[in-house]
């Protein structure tokens, strides 16, 4: 998912795509930068050059399982049961 970000303040729909084992190419700005872990769950590009190069060789080949598989894995941090409790503990405190 081509996802560049320059003003998300979270980026839900980068999250989204995680979870269904979509890595992410963006620039890294914004939230993106926090959980978009380089050839992990992602790719951060530094420029348009980089970005149309990463877009033509993932065009060009299979996508990493690994990668797959930890995008997948780290959308899990944010499931609903985990954000909702912990919401709940800090409006108890």
């Amino acid at each position: 998912m081509i996802c560049l970000g320059y003003d998300e303040t979270f980026c839900l729909n980068a999250l989204e795509a995680n979870a269904c084992g979509l890595p992410i190419i963006t620039f890294g700005y914004s939230a993106l930068r926090d959980f978009t872990f380089n050839n992990k769950n992602g790719y951060v590009v530094n420029n348009y050059d980089e970005l149309a190069n990463k877009i033509d060789d993932l065009c060009n080949s299979k996508i990493n399982k690994d990668i797959i598989n930890y995008s997948y894995d780290y959308s899990k941090k944010f499931d609903l049961d985990k954000v909702v409790n912990k919401w709940i503990n800090l409006l108890k405190n």
